[in-house]
């Protein structure tokens, strides 16, 4: 049977580890849809159509980054 301070050991490591997910989810969004969109946006007729892109994965990353801020504070929600 295991005791208060390693279950709690172990949901600090859980919770850092996805946390750290997020954190990589976010990255990997920035690079792959945000500077593709960017270098792509001199080459392009259809500005308006990257920019767009561009946004929402702006936004994505803002999201994915504030989920893992959430899960590494340990927020609990009601």
């Amino acid at each position: 049977m295991m005791d208060r301070n390693e279950l709690r050991d172990i949901d600090r490591v859980s919770r850092e580890t996805l946390g750290k997910f997020f954190y990589d989810l976010a990255k990997l969004v920035f690079a792959g849809v945000v500077l593709v969109e960017a270098t792509s946006l001199p080459s392009s007729s259809d500005y308006l159509y990257i920019a767009l892109i561009m946004v929402i994965g702006l936004l994505f990353t803002i999201v994915l980054a504030m989920m893992g801020h959430i899960v590494l504070k340990g927020y609990k929600f009601k």
